[in-house]
């Protein structure tokens, strides 16, 4: 009843107290006789109110009333009857004496439940009169209290008399107990509240605002927290002294968990603002609320507070990056004016999302005076000392004994009791001795323990019991609360509520109360909700426990402290099972609040609440729910909901964690990795998504059409308007993430050693560290003065170090974000740095020609060091990259000089100088193995260097401008290069060929590297992007790289798990399946030919130049076993027999023998064959033997005849030499290659050739079965891979990558794959069954210029920056023609005539007019066969022009045509002719020309932003269009006379001769070209700068659709047919094809 009563009290502001009269007396009070006087004081400090209950017990008589003379009040006693007890004294002077100034409650008890107890019954006398005379006494004074209600009753009901009733329940902990008393607690509870809203009315005042509301929370926690405050004078002082002063800041008041923080900073702001009126103190408790612990909420809270009091117009934003800035900028605004000090405490309670713990939203130098309290050695904590160790401190002890009994003194008054301090008994002595006696958290916790304790007569021992720590103590609580409510409901209640916050306490997330209320529910009552008087009694139970406890606005709950939360997880959710049980729960919860379950699967997304949408996925990943997860996070309802509530990182966060969690690929329960779909499409679109939720519908429908994806977005398409990609390709972008919105470039970035942060350096003076997986930013370092331009993590991941023109370089922590050293020293811009391996060192360049080392143990955690280890001093430009060798031996460095220079670390001596690039050299990298280096240069190449013979080992071009940088993957396979072409491009490194082209957008990048794991790459790039790819887009599986000549043969053990691959290099190389290098095995004296394993795969056996085979021992590391001599030239082939005792072998001695595996010796030999042998195979039984050799003929020989040497079968048939043979599974046919270009099938039976495949364009090196003999495998020198079925002979797929001839193919002996080794130095794993997809057809080379359709829309035609125009079929999107004749960028195309032939017509004929910066205009005459081919020759070139030609337009019928320069000029020509008719200069260059409907009038748009229409050389009307730059123009459908203007401002203006009728503002960004859809007036579309099209609706001004593209939209075209069709091209030269789709078009 009282906690309820608290509560409601403290809605309205109102303290409540209860003082229990029956304990609290001391002994030394009750043996002086002052224990009546304390009682009596007690009431009056309680009135009006007074509660009184009477039972048959009339307790203690008193045989004098003592009490201190002089209090009139008291005169009373002297003349009130002796012997009364002070039960009735009490009740007396509580109520019945003063009437009409008390509000008296009486509840008298029922006999009944006396007269039920047995009479012998040993605690009977417990509830029974307790003295003879206590009858007659009890009916005296109940007739008294009878008579005061009669008298309330007559004057209006101020006080109550009410009987009540209870039964016997028996003895609890030595205490007879009562029951049945629900009744009478609500009785006394609506008495009571009716009382106290008499006194205390509710007063009608308008609802108050949030801020005030989330104010008055922090107020209401900070006076509950200084309410007991005793002590810590000294503190008090410091934080005085430092508030007043004007040092450094901010101050941090630390200590152990429980110390007392909150409450110090309580008290001094109140005395603070007390003492200093004029001063304003804004103070933010983390734990005054569960929304107080987010930071997005904590940072707007703060913000709004000094927006009001500082009269600050700027709005407040919600993004959280954006929050920190306004945060730090409002601060600096509060500092003007009147004193401010911010108070912000709690800072380890804080929730962890946004890594608020690391305080990266925490102002470095504070421009007001800021304190801030975290508990020692946390995370903030070590943050803080680590961003500023010199910020002032101060640490709070544990309380003196002194102050600790005063705050017991205090807790325990407010409930006016007190412990026994007499020396015979000191309790208080006895509770402030405790071990943790000295933390107020253990103290007050302790004091509410005792408080609630019944028995007085066992208090002591009690108190002795306690424990002395403060985790134990919590422990002793729930205890009690289990015994209680039932620890079933207990560990529910608070594991629901772990299991919600994440982590445990301090998340801020939480359970509402109804959310509590229904999973509480009890199962098999039917009810759905826990009852609320359940509730409430546990609710207060825990009130110490949690925070909320009813008093916030949306009623959540969460825990205090963290300390509270851990002793939880240990009680009740230790186990695995046990957070798996309550997180299932949770999901079923959440779940049935999305209407999931109820609607099985369809939910409206659109109106579920913001925290199921947060909540559910982790809840169902956390409980295994793969089913119901799957249907949550693969519905694009639910996508769209998230990103809608600005949970797009969380989502893409969400879909990683079920990745990793959940089933594999197609495991799910749908049968397909949906899963996989969503998260790879989320992640791609993140960057969109989070600003433009919207976009979300139009994104899906782009991905592949066969992924989930793309399919639920088509069952959404019809309800909205969006643009069909007609052209989409049919592979997944290779994309995979993309962080934008930024203003300025980036300049370098690098993956954390771990990939899973990602660093980014920036021309805007930050680092910034991310998300590599979601792309989510984690914190943004700021302290440098000038571009940040390079930065690297130290290998063991803790550290980061940036590189700045500001002259230095700064070491950052990673964890906390905050600066550890400064390195300062270079007289010039630094450019470039790299941590050692060993992470000790770190190596700068710059452009004061020097490199420098610097040793991080020199420097003092956040101090300066201004003295490297080393100096490097050689090239006589500016050095702009560097590198540490592997084993940190040498270092390479790159300058201006055209040079690269490998140093020695140790002695700063320079080994050798690398020349061979003609121009700047931009980057360098060595090799992860350190034996070669790479370097890129202005010049375009890239070059691979020996580094022990310093001379360049291969030269790799392909790039068309500078190449900036360079990067190995990790197991130095693949490089990754970057460049001013805008493409990002992945080598192999042995080959130096392109293995992946990967275009970027409009810019270049400055920097890329690998992902640990190698598939992915991340580019910085100068557009303000940084891009992540996937460079495994493609057929091969992997690529095993280590041979350093030609591989010869791949073979795979029989249980798959190993490769071994062999090579002129003369080693053996073993390779994991996964491609992973192994051992290598080296003992050959020349190249080793060919291998066999062993059927057991214990063992390997190497064929050699060196006319011996080797045995290997596998299991061993490639330890050397055995060796086999006798072959008389070179070994060309070996192989097991099937039982593995055996081994065959061939040679071009002209011999074959067959040895004995164990003893070396030779079982079976031919020789003196008639030429070489170059294969040799045994059956499946091992008793036959089939080889094949130069004299183009097989040889099948039976084993079991070993003094036969005739062959069983000779099978002739070839035409070359038999390169490779091979029997089947079931040894009934033999397989064979040729150098003749065929593989045959013969019957090994009979020796007939059963057919021919003939396929290889060249000789055929090696061919093989599959296990189940159904396919074959082939490869051959024309560079292919060809699968074959194996009975008919067709191709069933080819595949094709490697550089050079293939040497070897096998299959993999449990799947459809197959290893392939190459004449490139490349070992490849395929998937067999694979088919090749085509790739996209070439498109332009550079940007898209311009585009025009046929005026039946069946033909296109494109211009290009490239200096060509392509001429496309629209039916099928391919091109038919290009034509090249310009010799520089070709700036627009037009339709001069176009005659159709019909859809079924044999032949088009079509004429363009094309405009270059080469200035000549040329007419093309183009016919076209079929819509599949065409023809096409220069009619005329013109070139009147003196300055480039920019736009080109002809007359409808093809009479004349117009052309303009960017020399201002407009030529006019009738067509055919050679000489312009008439010639107009504008006022600025001349950007697009559109012929008018009527006349020969011409319409022409400037830089001036002017449309003037011309007519005969003459300006006919002339309108400013637009504000800056008038870009493009298009006629206006239906209504001949309108113009639409295209602004470099990012608006269109519709003009009708000297006026503009409309301005349309479509994007704020430069429009480049327009175009109106379907031949509609009322439908444009405008091509934009910011890679949109956008589609709007003309005569409302609204937003119909949006598509995004990877390049600035640079040019537009629609048929003039009224079709939905229309193209874009870009500034990478690639052209779509789209449709507008709108609802109800069908």
């Amino acid at each position: 009843v009282f906690p309820e009563l608290r509560e409601r009290c403290a809605a309205r502001k109102i303290s409540f107290f209860d003082v229990d009269l029956r304990w609290g007396v001391t002994a030394e009070e009750a043996d002086t006789g002052s224990s009546l006087e304390i009682c009596l004081e007690e009431i009056d400090r309680c009135r009006p109110f007074f509660l009184g209950m009477l039972g048959r017990r009339y307790g203690r008589v008193k045989e004098e009333y003592r009490v201190s003379s002089g209090r009139a009040e008291l005169d009373w006693l002297a003349h009130y009857p002796s012997r009364r007890s002070i039960t009735e004294l009490e009740m007396h002077y509580g109520a019945l004496m003063v009437p009409d100034a008390s509000l008296g409650y009486f509840y008298l008890r029922d006999d009944q439940c006396v007269t039920e107890m047995p009479e012998d019954h040993p605690q009977r006398s417990l509830f029974d009169y307790d003295s003879p005379e206590s009858p007659a006494r009890l009916a005296d004074l109940r007739k008294r209290v009878l008579e005061y209600g009669q008298a309330s009753a007559a004057g209006g009901g101020r006080h109550c008399v009410r009987p009540y009733q209870a039964r016997f329940e028996g003895v609890v902990d030595g205490k007879p107990m009562m029951g049945g008393l629900d009744a009478f607690a609500k009785m006394v509870l609506d008495d009571l509240w009716q009382g106290i809203c008499r006194l205390y009315p509710e007063t009608s005042v308008p609802d108050p605002s949030p801020l005030r509301v989330e104010g008055d929370r922090h107020e209401d926690f900070a006076h509950a927290r200084r309410h007991h405050f005793t002590g810590r004078a000294e503190e008090l002082r410091g934080l005085v002294s430092f508030a007043d002063g004007r040092g450094a800041g901010p101050l941090v008041v630390h200590g152990e968990t429980g110390v007392g923080k909150s409450a110090l900073l309580a008290h001094f702001c109140h005395q603070y603002q007390r003492d200093r009126p004029g001063c304003r103190i804004l103070y933010h408790f983390v734990s005054a609320s569960a929304r107080s612990a987010d930071l997005r909420h904590m940072l707007s809270r703060l913000c709004e507070e000094i927006r009001a009091d500082r009269n600050i117009p700027e709005p407040v934003p919600t993004s959280v990056r954006e929050l920190a800035k306004t945060f730090e900028r409002f601060l600096e605004v509060a500092s003007y004016g009147p004193p401010f000090v911010l108070v912000i405490d709690g800072l380890d309670q804080l929730s962890d999302a946004h890594r608020a713990r690391a305080l990266d939203w925490l102002p470095r130098d504070p421009p007001v005076r800021l304190i801030v309290s975290a508990q020692t050695g946390g995370e903030p904590f070590e943050s803080l000392a680590i961003k500023d160790p010199e910020a002032p401190r101060l640490e709070l002890a544990a309380l003196a004994e002194k102050e600790r009994k005063e705050l017991v003194r205090r807790v325990l008054w407010d409930y006016r009791k007190r412990l026994d301090e007499s020396p015979s008994n000191n309790q208080l002595r006895l509770l402030v001795t405790k071990i943790k006696a000295g933390l107020p958290l253990w103290l007050v916790t302790a004091c509410e323990e005792i408080r609630v304790f019944g028995v007085f007569e066992e208090l002591t021992t009690r108190l002795r019991q306690l424990p002395g720590n403060v985790k134990p103590l919590i422990g002793a609580m729930l205890d009690r609360v289990e015994g209680d409510h039932g620890k079933h409901l207990v560990l529910r209640a608070l594991g629901f509520l772990y299991c919600a916050s994440g982590a445990g306490g301090g998340c801020g997330s939480g359970l509402r109360e109804r959310e509590l209320l229904r999973l509480l529910a009890r199962t098999g009552t039917g009810e759905r909700l826990l009852p609320s008087a359940l509730w409430r009694g546990l609710c207060r139970s825990l009130r110490s426990l949690l925070r909320g406890a009813g008093l916030e606005a949306d009623g959540t709950y969460d825990f205090y402290h963290q300390a509270y939360a851990e002793v939880v997880r240990a009680r009740y959710v230790g186990t695995r099972q046990a957070r798996t049980d309550l997180h299932r729960d949770l999901a079923e919860f959440y779940l049935e609040e999305s209407g999931l379950h109820a609607t099985s699967g369809v939910v409206d997304w659109s109106v579920c609440p913001a925290r199921v949408v947060r909540a559910l996925p982790r809840h169902l990943t956390e409980a295994g729910m793969w089913l119901e997860l799957e249907l949550v996070l693969c519905d694009l309802g639910f996508v769209a909901r998230k990103c809608a509530l600005g949970m797009t990182f969380e989502l893409v966060a969400d879909l990683a964690g079920a990745r990793e969690c959940g089933p594999e690929g197609a495991s799910w329960p749908s049968g397909a990795d949906q899963v996989g779909d969503f998260a790879r499409f989320t992640s791609a679109n993140a960057h969109l998504l989070s600003n433009k939720p919207r976009l979300l519908l139009q994104q899906a429908a782009n991905s592949p059409h066969d992924t989930a994806v793309c399919a639920a977005a088509a069952e959404g398409a019809a309800r909205v308007p969006w643009v069909r990609w007609l052209s989409k390709p049919d592979t997944v972008d290779p994309c995979r993430l993309t962080l934008a919105g930024f203003t300025e470039p980036f300049m370098a970035c690098e993956f954390s050693p771990d990939g899973k942060l990602m660093a980014t350096a920036s021309r805007d003076r930050t680092l910034k560290l991310w998300d590599a997986q979601t792309g989510a930013e984690r914190c943004t370092l700021a302290g440098h003065t000038n571009s940040v331009v390079d930065c690297a993590f130290s290998p063991d991941g803790r550290y980061v170090v940036s590189a700045s023109w500001d002259r230095t370089l700064r070491v950052w922590d990673v964890e906390s974000g905050g600066c550890y050293a400064v390195l300062s020293g270079h007289r010039r811009r630094v450019c470039a740095c790299c941590f050692s391996s060993d992470s000790r060192f770190v190596l700068s360049a710059s452009w004061d020609c020097s490199m420098r080392l610097w040793e991080l143990a020199d420097v003092p955690s956040g101090g300066v060091c201004k003295r490297p280890k080393r100096f490097y001093k050689h090239h006589t430009k500016p050095v702009s990259a560097c590198a540490f060798s592997p084993d940190d031996k040498l270092i390479a460095s790159a300058s201006w000089d055209a040079t690269v220079v490998v140093w020695e670390t140790e002695t700063a001596n320079v080994v050798t100088t690398l020349r061979g690039h003609r121009d700047s050299v931009r980057s360098v990298a060595f090799s992860p193995d350190g034996s070669r280096l790479v370097s890129t240069s202005v010049d375009r190449t890239v070059l691979v260097w020996d580094v022990k013979l310093g001379q360049v080992s291969q030269v790799i071009e392909g790039h068309a401008s500078p190449v900036n940088q360079i990067s190995f993957c990790q197991d130095g396979r693949h490089l990754v290069s970057a460049s001013d072409d805008q493409t990002v491009r992945v080598w192999d490194t042995v080959g130096g060929r392109p293995v992946g082209r990967i275009d970027v957008t409009d810019s270049y990048s400055m920097f890329v590297e690998f992902f640990p794991a190698g598939n992915l790459v991340a580019g910085a790039q100068s557009d303000c992007t940084v891009v992540l790819w996937d460079t495994l887009v493609g057929d091969a599986q992997a690529v095993l790289r280590g041979h350093t000549r030609v591989v010869n043969m791949a073979r795979v053990s029989p249980k798959g798990d190993m490769i071994v691959s062999v090579a002129d290099d003369g080693t053996a190389r073993a390779w994991s399946a996964t491609g992973r290098a192994l051992f290598t095995m080296e003992g050959h004296r020349g190249a080793v030919n060919a291998c066999c394993i062993s059927p057991d795969g214990r063992s390997v056996v190497t064929a050699g130049e060196d006319f011996l085979l080797i045995r290997w021992n596998l299991a061993k590391q490639g330890a050397r076993v055995q060796t086999y001599k006798g072959h008389g030239n070179v070994v060309k082939a070996c192989a097991y027999s099937p039982d593995g005792t055996r081994i065959a072998s061939a040679s071009r001695d002209n011999s074959v023998r067959v040895w004995d595996a164990a003893s070396g010796d030779v079982v079976f030999a031919v020789e003196n064959l008639m030429d070489w042998v170059n294969c040799v195979a045994f059956s499946h039984t091992g008793q036959r033997l089939v080889t094949g050799g130069w004299d183009f003929n097989l040889n099948v020989w039976d084993l079991t005849k070993r003094h036969s040497k005739a062959p069983v079968h000779v099978l002739r048939g070839h035409s070359g030499a038999v390169s490779s043979c091979a029997f089947d599974q079931d040894g009934g046919r033999i397989v064979s290659a040729s150098y003749d270009g065929t593989v045959k099938i013969w019957n090994a039976l009979s020796g007939q050739e059963i057919t021919t495949i003939a396929g290889h364009a060249e000789r055929v090196y090696n061919c093989g079965f599959s296990r189940d003999g159904g396919l074959l495998v082939s490869c051959s020198h024309d560079r292919t891979i060809r699968v074959w079925d194996a009975t008919a002979g067709r191709e069933v797929s080819r595949l094709t990558g490697h550089a050079g001839a293939i040497q070897a193919v096998r299959f993999h002996p449990d799947r459809q794959a197959v290893v392939s080794a190459s004449a490139d130095g490349t070992v490849r794993v395929w998937d067999a069954l694979r088919k090749t997809e085509s790739a996209r057809q070439r498109q332009h080379g550079d940007s898209v210029t311009s585009c025009t359709h046929t005026p039946d829309g069946r033909f296109l035609a494109s211009a290009s920056r490239d200096g060509t125009v392509k001429l496309w079929y629209c039916v099928d999107m391919v091109v038919v023609a290009t034509l090249a004749h310009h010799t520089k960028a070709v700036n627009d195309v037009c339709v001069l005539r176009y005659q159709s032939g019909g859809l079924k017509s044999f032949r088009d004929s079509l004429e363009l007019l094309t405009v270059s910066d080469d200035r000549s205009v040329v007419h093309w005459q183009v016919d076209i066969v079929r819509g599949s081919s065409a023809t096409a020759r220069v009619v005329l070139a013109l070139t009147a022009h003196k300055a480039a030609a920019k736009a080109v337009a002809a007359r409808p019928d093809g009479s004349c045509f117009y052309s303009a320069d960017w020399d201002r000029r407009v030529h006019c020509w009738k067509t055919l002719s050679k000489d312009p008719l008439w010639t107009w200069t504008a006022d600025d260059w001349v950007n697009s020309l559109v012929p008018m409907s009527t006349g020969d009038h011409v319409a022409v748009a400037t830089h001036a932003g002017t449309v003037s229409i011309i007519s005969a050389g003459l300006a006919m009307t002339t309108v400013k269009a637009v504000d800056n730059w008038a870009l493009h123009l298009a006629r206006v459908p239906k209504t001949p006379a309108d113009l639409a203007v295209a602004g470099y401002e990012g608006s269109v203006s519709i003009t009708r001769g000297r006026n503009v009728i409309k301005r349309l503002s479509c994007a704020g960004e430069r429009i480049n070209q327009i175009a109106f859809l379907q031949n509609d007036p009322t439908i444009l579309a405008t091509a934009c700068q910011d890679r949109v099209v956008r589609i709007w609706s003309v005569p409302k001004g609204d937003l119909l659709a949006e598509f995004h593209l990877k390049g600035h939209v640079t040019s537009i075209d629609a048929p003039a047919n009224g079709s939905a069709h229309f193209v874009v091209g870009d500034s990478l030269g690639n052209l779509e094809f789209l449709q507008l789709e709108l609802p109800g078009q069908g």
